[in-house]
């Protein structure tokens, strides 16, 4: 009775170690795959998501596995659908960090089947139980004549059993060499012993193997991110320096004596170049976002000033069609939030500049500002947007997918309206980075209204402009009474030319270099230099920008002087700024730039360098 009992209670120790550790492998790659979809769910890559989940198809043990968002949506899976009593599951959150918080934004769930599993145990007991019935027989045979000379090695083999039936796998049977019924039932369970130990190495084999697996497809991501943040440099700066010259020419050929009929060519010219470089900064920014390179600067910035300047970049626009602009802002709204200037205004231009395109001529466009309810957090508030027109409005059926990448209300090839289909898909992604949301109503032939709402800290401070005053447009700066002596370093012919005339044409004394090395020969080879300013280009032959302001400045340390070097670049990714002050320049200029910006650089490095003179 009690060799049953023990042969039983070993039997059910083996199938629930064997369930055990098909639980733990489920546990553990649902966890493991839920980091790896992290990323994929995030951004809503549905098709890599699909890829991953592929890979587990490779476990025989599986049955399903599905990726859900945080709404329980089905967003991708593997293997079958339907569910079985009998399936081993596991279930594990995806969080995103996010702003230094964790979010939930989705769950992972793998299900396993028990039948190699079972037919493994399956297997052991009718081992065991032939074992049981073999041993039985002896024993009923044999009892009387070889009780007490069994007694002792069976209660030995009845611990070990025991022992190990509660998981004790180092457990060691005493040697019994011989043929009779105990020698039998020792090697019986040696026999088990091994084949459960067997298959549990095997698992752990599988589980160490799906993991370096996983390792790998990571590594391959990561190696692909960085190979997409490179490919996104050298596009930045391969297109930006021809428009560079674009529109910097084309801006001083318009300040030329033209006739008429030149004067329009070169405006519209210039206003095509424009919209090219509207185009690839939406493309840029959209796959920066998709590379997960894309971060917000907030900062204290003044809402209502945002938001007429705003309004006053785009009032020619709508003036061209008749359109009435508006906007209105809620008492309630804080005057000074902490924010991304910049990405806000990015919102409202594609919004704004969207509404007057597809308003037809004397209709209307209407901005609302309101603040909704306080949130739960002390000192922030929900800002809530709403742009609103009179125009051809777009079909029910498209309101969703007009957030899509590439995605317009009208795709036919026929289509009136150009544009990339990527505002709206930006806005989208920068109002998410904000923690808002964005949405669409619209009637045919009525119009549309565009809502987000974004969260913001409240800031405090006198606001700069109030919903009556008059937005004055920025004055250019008067041109330095002194004659400014300035260092260009810049290998492009073209770029050269552009910004030696608008140099000169403010008064400076231009001298070029055509690579970096030029550029630090004109200091370590000059006694006094005398240069009150140096624009230095970033990527040249020879020596880099970087490397000649490295050495520049360190030709100052030994001299105790300090020269302004303002970097001049095409270069318009994230980090690209910090990049350049960390290399020790002084300010940033990205191509192609308006005179305007190059006015107020060099009013602000001119006084700075005056000052440091005086004193």
């Amino acid at each position: 009775m009690a060799l049953a009992l023990s042969t039983a209670a070993l039997t059910w120790r083996s199938h629930f170690l064997l369930q055990q550790e098909l639980v733990k492998h489920a546990e553990l790659t649902a966890k493991m795959q839920s980091q790896i979809l992290e990323l994929p769910l995030w951004d809503l890559d549905k098709v890599r998501a699909g890829r991953i989940l592929k890979l587990l198809g490779q476990d025989p043990d599986l049955h399903g596995a599905e990726l859900f968002d945080d709404s329980g949506k089905l967003v991708a899976w593997s293997g079958k659908l339907d569910d079985l009593p009998e399936l081993i599951s596991a279930v594990e959150p995806i969080t995103h960090r996010y702003k230094d918080e964790d979010r939930k934004i989705g769950s992972f769930r793998l299900r396993l089947s028990p039948v190699a599993m079972n037919s493994e145990f399956h297997k052991q007991i009718i081992l065991s139980l032939s074992a049981f019935l073999s041993l039985a027989a002896l024993l009923s045979l044999l009892v009387t004549a070889v009780v007490r000379s069994l007694l002792s090695p069976l209660k030995d083999v009845s611990s070990a059993m025991q022992r190990y039936a509660k998981g004790d796998s180092t457990v060691q049977l005493p040697h019994l060499s011989s043929n009779d019924e105990l020698g039998l039932l020792a090697r019986t369970f040696d026999g088990m012993k091994m084949d459960l130990d067997s298959l549990r190495a095997t698992l752990e084999e599988r589980v160490q193997l799906r993991t370096q697996e996983l390792q790998d497809a990571t590594l391959r991501a990561e190696e692909g991110m960085r190979a997409t943040s490179t490919f996104l440099a050298n596009m930045s700066h391969e297109i930006r320096t021809p428009m560079n010259g674009i529109i910097g020419m084309t801006d001083l050929t318009l300040e030329t004596s033209l006739t008429a009929e030149q004067h329009d060519n070169l405006t519209i010219v210039r206003r095509s170049a424009e919209s090219l470089l509207s185009i690839i900064n939406d493309i840029l920014d959209f796959s920066k976002i998709e590379a997960g390179k894309f971060n917000l600067h907030p900062v204290r910035v003044n809402l209502t000033s945002i938001i007429a300047h705003t309004l006053a970049l785009l009032g020619p626009r709508a003036a061209e069609k008749s359109i009435e602009l508006h906007y209105d802002i809620s008492p309630r709204v804080p005057n000074w939030i902490v924010a991304d200037e910049v990405r806000l205004s990015q919102i409202l231009v594609n919004l704004l500049g969207n509404a007057i395109k597809f308003t037809p001529h004397s209709g209307a466009v209407m901005l609302l500002v309101q603040a909704m309810e306080t949130t739960n957090t002390p000192g922030w508030t929900t800002l809530h947007f709403v742009v609103s027109d009179t125009g051809i409005g777009i079909p029910t059926d498209r309101l969703e997918a007009i957030f899509d990448a590439f995605s317009q209300a009208d795709d036919s090839t026929t289509r009136k309206y150009g544009g990339t289909g990527l505002g709206l898909t930006i806005s989208k992604q920068l109002v998410e980075l904000m923690d808002g949301r964005i949405w669409a109503e619209s009637i045919i032939e009525r119009g549309s209204a565009f809502h987000f709402t974004i969260k913001a800290e409240v800031s405090t401070g006198k606001s700069e402009a109030s919903l009556n005053q008059r937005i004055e447009l920025p004055q250019l700066p008067q041109t330095p009474a002194a004659k400014l002596r300035v260092l260009l370093a810049e290998d492009n012919v073209v770029n050269q030319m552009l910004a030696m005339r608008l140099l000169q044409k403010r008064g400076c004394e231009v001298v070029v270099a055509t690579n970096g090395q030029e550029a630090v020969q004109h200091f370590t080879e000059n006694a006094s230099p005398d240069f009150d300013l140096v624009f230095m280009d970033c990527q040249m032959p020879l020596l880099s920008g970087y490397e000649a302001t490295g050495q520049i400045r360190e030709w100052e340390k030994r001299r105790g002087s300090h020269i302004p070097i303002v970097a001049v670049t095409a270069n318009a990714l994230e980090g690209d700024r910090e990049r350049c002050i960390r290399a020790g320049m002084d300010d940033y200029l990205s191509k192609p730039f308006k005179p305007h910006e190059l006015d107020t650089l060099i009013k602000r490095w001119t006084s700075k360098t005056e000052h440091l003179k005086r004193s």
